[in-house]
């Protein structure tokens, strides 16, 4: 291997600890497992577990625990609950490790610019309260 690509690879580490671009490469190392998608069953990281009860999608992070019910439809909710952390920091991390996420609806603000132009257009043709009616 030649010094610049060992170089680019410590630098692209540093940058993203896990070197990960999907999810299923940090979901195998947060279930040490060696798994290249699909659907797995492993040992639950949730509760105490002695058999394998949490069921995985490697593809997409999707997860539910037979034993304790834990459970979650993507990466996003693995951190939150594996790692303690409010979803804006969950996805802030993901995304910093560029882990290709799925849209939420509430990654999205409650108001579309569609609403908003539309609650301004009303709001126009209604008369003002501070003014009489002629």
């Amino acid at each position: 291997m030649s010094e610049n690509y060992t170089s680019s690879v410590i630098s692209l580490l540093s940058a993203n600890p896990f070197g990960h671009t999907k999810p299923t490469s940090l979901l195998n190392d947060i279930f040490n497992t060696k798994y290249s998608g699909g659907n797995h069953t492993v040992k639950c990281i949730f509760h105490d577990d002695k058999n394998p009860s949490l069921s995985v999608n490697f593809d997409t992070g999707a997860f539910k625990c037979q034993a304790c019910s834990e459970h979650g439809t993507d990466m996003t909710d693995i951190y939150m609950k594996h790692f303690v952390m409010n979803f804006s920091q969950a996805r802030n991390e993901l995304k910093r490790q560029d882990i290709k996420l799925a849209y939420r609806e509430s990654d999205m603000p409650n108001m579309t610019l569609n609403q908003l132009a539309s609650n301004g257009a009303t709001k126009e043709k209604q008369p003002s309260t501070s003014q009489p009616i002629t």
